[in-house]
């Protein structure tokens, strides 16, 4: 794949929904500019600078693109590597994932009736479908604790 890549000058992502684009990382890593629409958690894999970022629609993506060949030879293809080298090293990745986590551990949870009142939030047929679920889950989880109690 990386030979493939780095035959290239542009690496263009045309999704539509993304969370993480791997394939954006492997060529800006092979020195390519990107050219991406910027949805999902897209905007968020490479730093500034080293992609170009696209409303999810042909114009807009067509003048990242036209901006992009004209700065496809000003890239520094190994400085580029080096950047994608650090920023996702195990080690790098690893110090996130646990800044991450001891951050979603510190919040504060929410109660059932906090749980149960922030559902209707999400309109009236799938908020009432999931205050319905829960509801069973809490009656299921209290029968089965009765029956086999946790000690």
């Amino acid at each position: 794949m990386a030979q493939t890549l780095c035959r290239g000058h542009i690496f263009l992502n045309t999704s539509l929904t993304e969370s993480f684009c791997l394939s954006i990382l492997e060529a800006a890593s092979c020195g390519l500019l990107v050219v991406s629409t910027n949805v999902g958690g897209i905007p968020e894999v490479l730093p500034p600078g080293m992609a170009y970022f696209a409303k999810p629609n042909a114009k807009s993506l067509t003048e990242e693109l036209l901006q992009a060949m004209k700065n496809f030879d000003k890239a520094a293809c190994t400085e580029m590597h080096q950047i994608v080298k650090n920023l996702y090293s195990w080690r790098n990745v690893a110090e996130r994932t646990e800044l991450v986590y001891n951050f979603s551990m510190e919040q504060k949870g929410l109660n059932t009736f906090e749980t149960l009142n922030s559902n209707f939030s999400w309109g009236p047929i799938v908020g009432l479908y999931a205050i319905l679920y829960q509801t069973l889950e809490f009656i299921l989880l209290t029968v089965l604790q009765f029956i086999s109690p946790e000690q």
